[in-house]
């Protein structure tokens, strides 16, 4: 068993740099969000089954299942508050072109509250801390 932990020692180290290193970079990009930039938070979450309250055994086999895209935006006239958005889709399927539908309409959105933005920063927080992805678009 110390073998095994002297081995993960190294792993675990960096898996805690590499952690605080993204942490620090989220906290200082959403804090410094200007009038012309936008910081968003995204989670694709798993599919949701529908389920009645007072369901028929027969019901329980054929639930019906929807998933739910979240994601929490800070602007520069939200300081530590931001706003939240949900999206409820019949779609089951996590592609990219699921994905890139959800984050065309938080774009198109923003920009149409803040017309003046320039920079959109997207951090992806479902993956494990040291491979999240985080992308950034000029407008």
């Amino acid at each position: 068993m110390c073998k095994t932990i002297t081995e993960k020692k190294t792993q675990y180290l960096w898996h805690v740099f590499v952690k605080q290193k993204q942490s620090g970079y989220f906290d200082h990009i959403k804090e410094n969000a200007d009038d012309t930039t936008v910081v968003y938070q995204v989670d694709y979450a798993e599919n949701y089954t529908l389920q009645d309250q007072d369901q028929i055994q027969s019901a329980h086999w054929s639930k019906k299942q929807l998933s739910i895209s979240t994601a929490y935006t800070w602007m520069g006239d939200s300081g530590e508050d931001g706003y939240s958005f949900g999206f409820v889709s019949n779609s089951k399927k996590h592609d990219k072109f699921t994905v890139i539908t959800c984050l065309e309409i938080l774009v198109q959105e923003r920009t149409a509250l803040m017309p003046d933005v320039d920079q959109i920063i997207f951090f992806r927080m479902v993956l494990p801390v040291s491979a999240r992805i985080v992308i950034s678009f000029n407008i």
